[in-house]
């Protein structure tokens, strides 16, 4: 089994669970903040090349971190991790296809991408309007209005599950980190305690 996570760097609604909350009290408290200025300060210390060592330090932490925390989440998952890979290096996506394919037991490949790569109105999107979109004019990114009348099916399942949720407090909605696509909004304001991202 191959498992793509299409990581956009872009979290359409606000970040919420465990994992989110441990690593933003780490990276918040007072500790680790001063530990990490410290550790800066002294760097850049260094005579003539002592922003060039905190800049490559700031680089290795940064793909450290990205190694090692992604990487270990999913292998203790009992996943091999591949990544991050450039999802818009159609080869370095080939490669890594073709490699996860040998790969005995499941394979996640970590693709890092931009949201709406090449087209503003999409890479400028804070609130999921271009998840999944209609019909619209390439020029300004307006949607065209549909002709139909017709509610979607995601506005009919969501008025269906806030129905019965009224009628069964056990009900709760899990959305898929989009609720303005999954047009789970409504559900969300009415039960937020039953409501789950």
């Amino acid at each position: 089994m191959i498992v793509i996570l299409n990581d956009n760097n872009m979290s359409i609604a606000p970040n919420v669970g465990a994992m989110h909350n441990m690593l933003g009290k780490l990276r918040t408290s007072g500790k680790f903040k001063r530990a990490k200025k410290d550790l800066e300060a002294a760097m850049k210390k260094i005579p003539t090349a002592g922003d060039k060592i905190a800049g490559f330090a700031e680089r290795v932490k940064d793909s450290v971190k990205y190694l090692l925390v992604q990487g270990t989440f999913f292998e203790e998952m009992g996943y091999t991790y591949l990544g991050p890979v450039n999802g818009h290096d159609y080869q370095d996506l080939i490669t890594n296809l073709e490699f996860a394919k040998k790969v005995k037991g499941p394979t996640l490949i970590h693709v890092v991408t931009t949201k709406g790569k090449g087209y503003a109105p999409a890479e400028t999107d804070k609130r999921g309007t271009w998840h999944g979109t209609g019909p619209y004019k390439m020029e300004t990114g307006a949607f065209i209005k549909p002709v139909t009348t017709a509610p979607a099916w995601s506005e009919v399942i969501s008025d269906r599950i806030s129905e019965l949720a009224r009628m069964d407090d056990r009900i709760v909605a899990i959305t898929p980190a989009m609720p303005v696509g999954s047009k789970l909004e409504k559900f969300a304001k009415e039960f937020p305690d039953r409501f789950l991202m």
